[in-house]
């Protein structure tokens, strides 16, 4: 039975969703061959509801649907489909077709349609482009991966002070080099240095005899092209930018940055931290099995190593295992308390330093408050432990053991979880990936030497 396309599927197309009945009615479609009625459904979908229609289907069904849109798709779809589908669509793509479609797209969409291909497709790619378009990408090579100048839109509304309104209306209505969305003008000196910007909202309610230098706003924060990504990100966050002009080594305006790029970056960069802090470094459901399956063994090996060294430790204290077996049950509450805590002291530690809230300045004080917190958390959990040991169990000495075994472990817990990700940032590297695995390892080790260590010395 075929999908009515009623208001239903509107609202579902209006939200980005791709309703179960829709995708159904799709995957009818493509089996019969129904060309007509295939037409008749992706037209109803705007370029990022077409990308997760992809997604959602089988590679059979992707390839069979992308046949029947090949010669009249948007090229924005390229932009909008995971890694592992653009991959399989782009295989079907002539590198000359491919050519063709980037001029169409605005040059921040295109390079990074540009970036998703292998390195043999990009130097055929290089070789097919016009040679602006080719200039254009080599030119944002120069700069690091996760830089300012990868994200940026080369199209750019700029102006030099002394014009005014209507002759920066009448440049822009005729140029044919302007973004397709912007929200602001930079005004620059001769040299195409940023001196100043005008609002759109500005160019409405004056005159259009007014110069530039008239109305518009010096305060200009200007991203240097090889800023990192979330450096940038967080300069949109903290002056509550709507776009701001991208400049080179030499302060000229080399492109701009809006909210909807910065937007994708905080995205990624969330997904990025979920994912491999739980050590799944690709989160792309739609990709290979194999594929998924390599990228878990780097996450899951950290696990498998830290098993082996709990072992270890548990194996070197066998006699006071045996000679208080109940010490073997409680165990895991240590470790698992303690990896609880840590794990939340560590959120709130990276969180500090990408907000730019902990700083050198104020580390030792923030230290001092985590422990302060763990301890009281500790004292309490301990003495509920306490209690339920000597009433389960009738044994005094294992409550002490557990008591102070618990405290320590949470204020060690406390400390790492501000001190590792500090120094991890320090070394250049991510805190949010590469703190979680290692906090968990010495969580469960210190947990339970700390545990047996004190028994063994206590008998």
């Amino acid at each position: 039975m075929r999908y009515d396309m009623t208001e239903k599927l509107i609202e579902d197309e209006k939200q980005g969703v791709i309703s179960d009945d829709f995708l159904a009615d799709i995957r009818e479609a493509l089996a019969d061959q129904d060309a007509e009625h295939i037409s008749q459904l992706t037209s109803m979908l705007v370029p990022a509801d077409l990308g997760l229609l992809f997604d959602r289907l089988s590679n059979e069904n992707r390839i069979k649907l992308f046949g029947y849109i090949e010669k009249t798709f948007d090229p924005e779809l390229l932009a909008n489909l995971s890694p592992s589908t653009f991959k399989s669509l782009v295989a079907h793509i002539s590198i000359k077709r491919l050519a063709s479609l980037l001029p169409e797209l605005d040059s921040d969409d295109a390079f990074y349609i540009f970036e998703e291909l292998d390195e043999q497709q990009q130097r055929r790619l290089l070789k097919t482009i016009p040679a602006e378009n080719r200039a254009n990408f080599e030119k944002i090579l120069t700069y690091p991966e996760d830089s300012a100048a990868r994200i940026m839109q080369q199209e750019v509304v700029i102006a030099p002070s002394f014009w005014t309104i209507e002759a920066l209306i009448r440049f822009v209505q005729e140029s044919e080099n302007v973004p397709e969305n912007f929200y602001e003008i930079y005004v620059v000196n001769p040299r195409h240095q940023p001196i100043g910007r005008v609002s759109v909202n500005q160019l409405i309610r004056h005159g259009g005899q007014k110069k530039l230098a008239d109305i518009m706003n010096d305060d200009v924060r200007a991203i240097p092209a090889s800023e990192n990504q979330e450096e940038v990100a967080y300069a949109f966050r903290h002056y509550d930018l709507v776009s701001a002009p991208v400049v080179d080594e030499a302060n000229r305006i080399i492109g701009m940055i809006t909210s909807d790029d910065v937007v994708d970056v905080i995205d990624e960069e969330a997904q990025k931290e979920i994912t491999q802090i739980t050590g799944i470094n690709n989160s792309d459901l739609s990709a290979p099995v194999l594929l998924m399956s390599y990228h878990r063994m780097a996450g899951l090996m950290v696990t498998f190593i830290n098993s082996f060294l709990v072992i270890f430790v548990l194996s070197h204290f066998e006699g006071v295992i045996k000679a208080k077996a109940g010490l073997a049950a409680l165990l895991p509450i240590v470790s698992g308390m303690s990896g609880a805590s840590g794990t939340q002291i560590i959120a709130l530690t990276v969180r500090a330093l990408a907000t730019k809230m902990l700083s050198p300045a104020n580390t030792f004080k923030t230290v001092t408050r985590e422990l302060l917190i763990s301890s009281i958390n500790g004292i309490v959990f301990s003495l509920i432990l306490m209690a339920f040991i000597v009433v389960w169990y009738d044994d005094l000495f294992m409550g002490l053991v557990l008591i102070v075994s618990l405290t320590f472990t949470m204020l060690w817990a406390a400390f790492s979880g501000v001190v590792l990700p500090i120094v991890v940032d320090r070394l250049g590297l991510d805190p949010a990936i590469n703190t979680g695995p290692l906090l968990s390892a010495l969580t469960d080790v210190i947990g339970f030497l700390s545990v047996l260590a004190l028994a063994t010395a206590m008998l």
